[in-house]
């Protein structure tokens, strides 16, 4: 930009100076608080279009986590000061629950020192310049995050966004890196539901992301819209029809789980962030707040009655300490309560999108954001029914698991809501038949069922089981001397991690059988330990295991990365048993009782919050802890000392309490959950075949931890 070229934004009597931060009213200046001036000037830069309260609090507030009532006292301020347009209108509209507009019409002007020249409406100081091999064209929006404008790619001849950093924002150090990590984690996703990046680039020492143009609107104007009063009658229009919702709910799965699966949470799922382009298409934005799960530790505070993070372990954060990040209206309650984050927190931020695309209203509201939090942890929303009868029941159900406070209970990921979603289709919206019609289909329905159940019988009943195509490969071909006692096939099938009698670790990659040794961490160097007394655990990625070694009977855990050789110290004194299906805990026994250990407990990816979930007495003891298919409960085999014998069984108890379910006794030498819910039992065969083991299987009710048949 030309230094002796300054712009100006100009309405009604009023000029305003973005650079100087200066409001004139028939040339004379107007006396305006920062905050306040900070606020008129992403509405007028904004005019004509909504700006989401959320992303007004955090573009003036951009280093503290304020009230609305903030907001509100300088947007009063504000109308006092600007006073009426001609003809009576307001300078600032209220959309309710939504956010402001600023109605009146807004100039630019450039001042070249000889004279003002009026510029096309919302123009910005790069309009018509240079930027890379880019040539801005002019501004097409703005949030909390960043200045959007529209260019020309000179090289490709094609539209595209850029997204700069705010000016006023450049020197926050704070601000830039989470703009730069919105760069990373959004470039690493090509996906069709996802806003595409087209590479990052810098300029005058400023950074700006080059992005697909998008033409059409945010989710936030289309529930707006569909809940406006009906233009001539002033009715209202109500929420955006079901098959519209449906459509819209299924993309957005789409592109949370494929986020999900490159390890990213975005962490500000809400209206605003969800853009429908004019072929209906619907795209997330805006991965300014997004975390990538692997390469971050959490930003914590401990939880009651947890213990402390062990010690020499760094806690590494962007966000300033205490700092929330995320929109007050649309946070997962462990958000507000500033935990651990996964996956699961963007699935409860969905469920207050698709509640509020079900009936026009937002699940939480509250006048200040203490108010806000403590509806999000303590209240349950209006049932979606009760406000939109024409909801299927269905989805009303999806909504209501999708808002669980308690992640367990939740979605556990965003396939499974979306598979659920399916079902919640035309099919379970069909019109009302006559009573006739009625009794007819309810009579073939019932015959149909009938004979579904008498044919499943025969065939159970009669007909020999199948036998499994069962297919060997051999993984390893180390000598009997050596022999191998622990191993675990990484999730994805890649790689096999295994242990050795002569106490060493191998990583091996299936595909290539590339093989290369894995050193003890740096403690354990020069110990013994045992055959059979190391354990690993994959996570969910693949790209870690957890790895536990008994030494002198005492445990540690210790995490490793298929990338990275060095390894990292979780947790002395615990076992290792299993990682949880999401990823996001780490199941582990510990105080050992009189025939081993006493405790199950449950901690972070990285050793944090850990807490205990069960105990027993004494004479008994908790071993092989492994996760049901959906992480709500966990199946372990407990064994008891009596006065004249050692009992052992196989129990599953609810990660939220209750009884505990006993699923067989005597316990099995191994057992392992699979995915599909059954149970894998490896048995002893009868004398004089004591020593042979043989497989058999054992459906479990994953919701009731008990067994389905035998």
């Amino acid at each position: 930009m030309n230094g002796q070229t300054k712009h100006f934004y100009m309405f009604g009597p009023f000029r305003f100076d973005p650079a100087e931060r200066l409001l004139l009213r028939d040339g004379r200046p107007v006396p305006v608080a920062p905050k306040v001036t900070e606020t008129l000037l992403l509405l007028v830069q904004n005019a004509g279009h909504l700006v989401d309260k959320d992303d007004l609090i955090k573009r003036v507030w951009p280093d503290a986590f304020v009230e609305e009532g903030n907001l509100n006292k300088n947007i009063f301020l504000l109308r006092k000061v600007l006073g009426q347009q001609d003809g009576g209108l307001e300078y600032i509209e209220t959309i309710p629950k939504c956010g402001y507009r600023f109605a009146a019409p807004v100039r630019m002007a450039a001042d070249t020192g000889t004279g003002s020249q009026l510029l096309t409406p919302y123009a910005a100081n790069r309009i018509g310049k240079k930027v890379s091999h880019y040539r801005v064209l002019e501004i097409i929006g703005g949030g909390g995050m960043g200045v959007i404008y529209k260019a020309e790619d000179i090289k490709l001849g094609r539209r595209v966004a850029l997204k700069f950093l705010p000016e006023e924002l450049a020197n926050d150090v704070a601000a830039m890196e989470r703009f730069k990590r919105e760069a990373r984690a959004a470039s690493a996703l090509n996906h069709p539901n996802i806003c595409t990046i087209h590479e990052v680039e810098e300029h005058a020492g400023q950074p700006f992301i080059v992005m697909e143009l998008l033409e059409g609107q945010t989710l936030r104007e289309l529930i707006t819209a569909a809940d406006a009063p009906s233009p001539g009658t002033g009715a209202q229009k109500g929420p955006i029809q079901f098959q519209t919702l449906l459509d819209i709910a299924l993309q957005i799965g789409e592109g949370l789980d494929a986020a999900h699966q490159q390890g990213i949470i975005h962490r500000d799922i809400k209206p605003a962030n969800i853009f429908v382009t004019t072929h209906g298409q619907a795209k997330i934005l805006d991965f300014g707040l997004a975390k990538l799960q692997e390469s971050e530790l959490p930003n914590l505070r401990s939880a009651p009655g947890s213990e402390e993070q062990p010690k020499g372990e760094s806690d590494v954060h962007i966000t300033r300490t205490g700092l929330a990040m995320g929109t007050a209206g649309y946070m997962s309650p462990e958000q507000v309560r500033g935990e651990n984050l996964d996956a699961r927190t963007d699935l409860f931020s969905f469920g207050l999108v698709l509640y509020e695309m079900a009936t026009g209203l937002r699940a939480f509201t509250g006048e200040t954001s203490p108010m806000l939090h403590a509806a999000i942890l303590n209240l349950t929303p209006t049932p979606v029914r009760d406000l939109n009868p024409e909801i299927p029941a269905r989805l009303e159900q999806i909504i209501n698991r999708a808002l669980e406070k308690e992640r367990q209970l939740r979605y556990q990921s965003a396939s499974e809501l979306r598979a659920d979603l399916t079902s919640a289709g035309p099919l379970s919206h069909t019109p009302p038949t006559s009573a006739t019609s009625r009794w007819l289909l309810a009579s073939v329905g019932f015959l149909a069922l009938v004979l579904v159940a008498g044919v499943t019988f025969w065939f159970n009943r009669f007909q020999p089981p199948s036998p499994l195509d069962l297919r060997q490969s051999q993984l390893t071909s180390d000598s009997s001397e050596y022999g191998i006692v622990d191993s675990a096939i990484s999730p994805d099938g890649k790689y096999l991690v295994y242990a050795d009698r002569k106490r060493r670790i191998y990583l091996k990659l299936l595909g290539t059988g590339e093989t290369q040794t894995i050193s003890d961490p740096a403690a354990l160097k020069g110990t013994e330990i045992a055959a059979g007394n190391r354990d690993f655990a994959w996570f969910p990625d693949s790209t870690r295991f957890v790895f536990g070694a008994r030494v002198e009977g005492r445990c540690s855990i210790w995490a490793f990365s298929v990338i990275s050789e060095a390894p990292g110290k979780l947790r002395d004194g615990a076992c290792l048993c299993s990682v949880s299906p999401d990823g996001a805990l780490i199941a582990f026994t510990k105080n050992q009782g009189n025939i081993g250990d006493r405790e199950i407990w449950l901690m972070g990816p990285h050793g944090e919050n850990a807490r205990r979930l069960y105990q027993t007495d004494e004479n008994s003891s908790f071993e092989a802890v492994q996760w049901s298919p959906d992480g709500r409960r966990l199946a372990y085999r407990k064994k008891h000392l009596a006065t004249d014998k050692l009992e052992e069984i196989v129990e599953t108890r609810d990660l939220n309490g209750g009884p505990p379910k006993t699923i067989y006794s005597p316990a099995p030498y191994e057992f392992h959950w699979l995915s599909d819910g059954r149970i894998i039992l490896s048995l002893a065969g009868p004398d004089p075949n004591a020593l042979r083991c043989n497989f058999w299987e054992l459906r479990i009710d994953t919701r009731t931890g008990t067994p389905r048949g035998e």
